[in-house]
């Protein structure tokens, strides 16, 4: 299986779209999906409007700036070196990228799991006899030097599908379905992990050193596709700046271009599809605003499925509707905590980047990556599993520390998923926050310092109105059932967005799927 890249994609586009009559085109949603598609589009001279609810654009890449050098994301954070359409996209806007320490990547770093603290450094010492796990198990742990070690199960499903073609067509829908992913499909996450452990101890250590004990209940076929195709990267980057400067480097790029209008604060209340164009009702948000309706002669919708279902829908199939009924969203919950000073990178603690985890309701703490420079880490991957792969932060006071001392920054204090993410939700921003230092104070007490917390931000993507969910994520029979339908075009309507994409949750799932839907575009 060989998936195109992004400049195969576009040569073919362009090679599609050459001597045809150009289209007009209304895209629905500014989101990384929107953007990249009316770029493209923009580019072979369609004419395209974006309409988007919000007052600015990005969709669910937020960056929150308590001030001009203080800054952290509530959405996306974080780009895989494989993500080409990503990267592609980055070096369009002109954007550099650094280093993003990853949340074992340093050995420093923190967890807190049944009461016992330590470094995951000592971790097999201090937390280790505190499970009860078989010796197969804790070989694995000690022969991976690390508890994330037991994710090397997955190995062998991995394995089996790398050795059959049909078995990783069918896994990326490249191909029909076989008996061996269709096995695998039917199984959570749990379900696999509980099969291949021999304890319920073992699950519940992976479950707590990963963060995915709140995603038991997905499809463990989502986390095979993250892991092969993370195999090949060579590890993670952020954007310098924030994340946002890429949504909103293509829309200087797009406004800068005659055949494209962007239109912010208007929301869709209505889309009726016809064989012969798309029938939109469109309303301002501003106090008093009338519907507008509009007559367009194809559309993408890049919209979240969970907003779909409030708008009112005509014309579309009965599959389709199945599907934005059904398909499955995550729940995420961040909560930024603005510190005085960067507290874990003093002696006491030593930590520059990464993050710790805990099983207290916070779950994952994540620690700014601004301050480690590419040329103090060093990549030491050769690892006894493909599934684990680490970056050693070389120890360095260099340009970490003013003058006066640790200069301020911004921990993300809680990154959780799931039933934590809407326990959290279902809190005032200030109660998540005193909840969220409380969890921190088991392992940073300098939280606790009145003073310490200067600002906050939080974010529960389930009550985010344009998204209604954090990102696709799928559960058992998900894929077989209702994949298809999500991507299929109908009539002139096309739709994209990460929830059109197999890499679900990340910013090259909404660049691919835009990709996909300019090709069915400039094909009709």
């Amino acid at each position: 299986m060989k998936l195109p890249t992004i400049t195969e994609a576009l040569s073919v586009i362009d090679g599609m779209d050459a001597g045809k009559p150009r289209k007009k085109i209304v895209i629905l949603g500014a989101g990384i999906s929107g953007l990249v598609a009316a770029y493209e589009l923009s580019r072979l001279g369609h004419t395209v409007e974006v309409i988007e609810a919000q007052n600015r654009v990005g969709g669910r890449v937020l960056t929150h700036r308590f001030n001009e050098t203080d800054y952290n994301e509530l959405g996306a954070m974080r780009i895989p070196s494989t993500h080409d359409f990503t990267h592609y996209y980055i070096a369009q806007c002109g954007l550099q990228t650094r280093k993003f320490v990853n949340h074992h990547d340093d050995p420093d770093s923190l967890y807190l799991l049944r009461g016992i603290a330590s470094t995951h450094g000592d971790a097999l010492i201090k937390i280790l006899p505190s499970y009860r796990l078989s010796s197969r198990e804790r070989e694995i742990i000690e022969n991976a030097g690390t508890p994330l070690g037991l994710m090397s199960v997955l190995g062998d499903a991995i394995q089996q599908i790398m050795s059959s073609e049909d078995n990783l067509n069918a896994l990326f829908a490249q191909g029909p379905m076989t008996p061996y992913i269709r096995e695998l499909e039917r199984q959570t996450l749990y379900d696999y992990l509980r099969s291949n452990l021999d304890t319920d101890d073992a699950v519940e250590l992976v479950g707590a050193v990963t963060g995915l004990e709140a995603l038991w209940s997905k499809a463990v076929t989502m986390i095979l596709r993250d892991e092969i195709t993370q195999a090949k990267s060579t590890g993670l980057v952020e954007i310098c700046g924030g994340t946002d400067l890429l949504p909103l480097g293509l829309a200087k790029a797009l406004t800068s271009r005659m055949n494209v209008t962007l239109t912010l604060n208007t929301e869709v209340r209505s889309i009726y599809n016809r064989s012969d164009g798309v029938h939109l009702k469109l309303r301002s948000r501003e106090e008093g605003a009338e519907l507008v309706c509009r007559d367009s002669d194809f559309v993408l919708c890049t919209l979240p499925f969970g907003v779909l279902r409030r708008i009112e829908l005509d014309g579309l199939t009965p599959q389709k509707m199945r599907a934005i009924r059904n398909l499955t969203y995550a729940s995420s919950t961040k909560v930024l905590l603005h510190c005085r000073e960067r507290f874990w990178e003093s002696e006491d603690y030593s930590i520059f980047g990464g993050g710790s985890q805990m099983d207290l309701i916070n779950r994952q703490i994540y620690y700014p990556s601004d301050t480690v420079e590419p040329s103090l880490v060093q990549d030491r991957s050769e690892l006894s599993s493909a599934l684990l792969r680490y970056d050693i932060i070389e120890k360095t006071q260099a340009g970490k520390s003013t003058a006066e001392g640790l200069r301020s920054g911004v921990l993300v204090g809680s990154y959780c998923w799931g039933p934590d993410a809407r326990r959290l939700g279902a809190l005032s921003d200030c109660e998540r926050v005193r909840v969220v230092s409380e969890c921190i104070s088991e392992i940073h007490p300098e939280i606790k310092d009145p003073d310490m917390v200067q600002g906050s931000a939080s974010m529960f993507w389930d009550e985010f109105d344009w998204s209604a969910g954090a990102f696709c994520f799928m559960k058992p029979g998900d894929f077989e059932l209702y994949y298809k339908d999500t991507i299929e075009p109908e009539e002139r309507l096309f739709f994209a967005g990460e929830h059109c994409s197999l890499d679900q949750g990340w910013m090259q799932g909404a660049a691919e799927s835009a990709i996909r839907a300019v090709r069915s575009l400039v094909a009709y």
